[in-house]
């Protein structure tokens, strides 16, 4: 973790922008899967988002206020989502060999979820927002910074044909008035996404 952090560079993880007032060496404890570790890493000033940020925090996956590593924060999520935190804690301790409080499972567990619905939240809202075409071909011809990191882009395509229940009761009033009326309907979905590749 402390290699990786040391790798990050000293800009903004979101802009990109170089860093105004930078202290080096801030030490944040976190609860990594092999227990307590001390990380040390940059923070600074972003004059462009206008914000104290900490760019390793982003590239690790530590979330703001939270001591949890990413594996943590997974295992917290996955064992609350099938058991109360008070089993939850028994359970984690038996299999892992990690004490942590129902109190931190439940905590973790409940971030995981916020997580979750921001960004079920942001996909629902985004085919909304469809850009003019202009602007599309501006962005995609836009230069732009490398991946921090190696990745694999995943992209995952389906299409199933649903029926669509609306005014109840009239499906033959209308069929008289449109004869090609039909309530199945093929509907198309896909997602994106990147997935990190492990280093060994």
């Amino acid at each position: 973790m402390q290699q990786k952090a040391d790798a990050v560079e000293e800009k903004c993880p979101h802009c990109h922008h170089e860093l105004c007032d930078k202290k080096r060496r801030v030490v944040r404890r976190v609860q990594s899967y092999c227990g307590k570790v001390k990380l040390s890493r940059t923070h600074g000033w972003c004059p462009q988002c206008q914000q104290w940020v900490f760019p390793a925090d982003l590239a690790l996956g530590l979330r703001e206020g939270s001591s949890a590593s990413p594996m943590v924060q997974e295992m917290c999520a996955l064992l609350v989502s099938k058991m109360p935190a008070e089993q939850a804690e028994a359970i984690c301790l038996r299999v892992s060999g990690l004490s942590l409080s129902r109190s931190t499972l439940g905590r973790e567990a409940q971030r995981q979820g916020d997580r979750a619905q921001e960004v079920r939240r942001q996909l629902v809202q985004g085919p909304m927002e469809v850009p003019a075409p202009s602007k599309t071909k501006a962005l995609a011809l836009a230069p732009g910074d490398p991946p921090a990191e190696a990745f694999t882009l995943v992209i995952q395509i389906d299409a199933w044909n649903i029926r669509e229940r609306d005014d109840w009761g009239q499906t033959q009033k209308i069929r008289r008035q449109d004869p090609k009326f039909d309530r199945w309907h093929w509907v198309y979905t896909a997602s994106c996404f990147r997935r990190r590749r492990s280093r060994k």
